[in-house]
């Protein structure tokens, strides 16, 4: 499948992970809920992964002769795409960040910049004195 990332059903598909050769969600579905939604991508994506979803929530495990399909992991899986994807800014090298070629300002992409820019990791010999810190010993780092 060809994904157009300049078109809305493009990004939703970025957005939402749906990029496979067989998709969870028709597009006609997509467009339909983001006619539903004013044409708002935000809440077009939230939707249709909320859809997806719970789409997931019903393959359970299953079992026919010599096959057995295992549906809670592809659940937990999205669900935790979702989660990392939308709550944690330190994960957005990973997310599905629509791309596009114009030179207009971002938001999303601003703010992904600005973060990488001022996150700092430390030294090797900083994250050992932190978890001698938080460790159970007798309030020294030596001993």
């Amino acid at each position: 499948m060809i994904i157009d990332a300049t078109t809305n059903l493009g990004k939703i598909r970025l957005r939402i992970a749906d990029t496979g050769d067989l998709c969870y969600l028709s597009d006609s579905v997509i467009t339909s809920t983001l006619a539903d939604n004013g044409n708002n991508l935000n809440a077009t994506a939230k939707t249709c992964a909320m859809y997806i979803l719970g789409m997931l929530a019903h393959k359970t495990h299953r079992r026919m002769a010599q096959l057995e399909v295992w549906g809670a992991e592809a659940f937990k899986a999205y669900k935790e795409f979702l989660l990392l994807a939308y709550t944690r800014p330190e994960f957005m090298d990973f997310s599905p960040v629509p791309y596009s070629s114009t030179e207009e300002f971002s938001p999303i992409l601003d703010f992904q910049r600005n973060w990488n820019k001022g996150f700092y990791n430390g030294t090797e010999s900083q994250a050992l004195a932190v978890s001698a810190d938080i460790s159970p010993n007798n309030n020294t780092r030596t001993n």
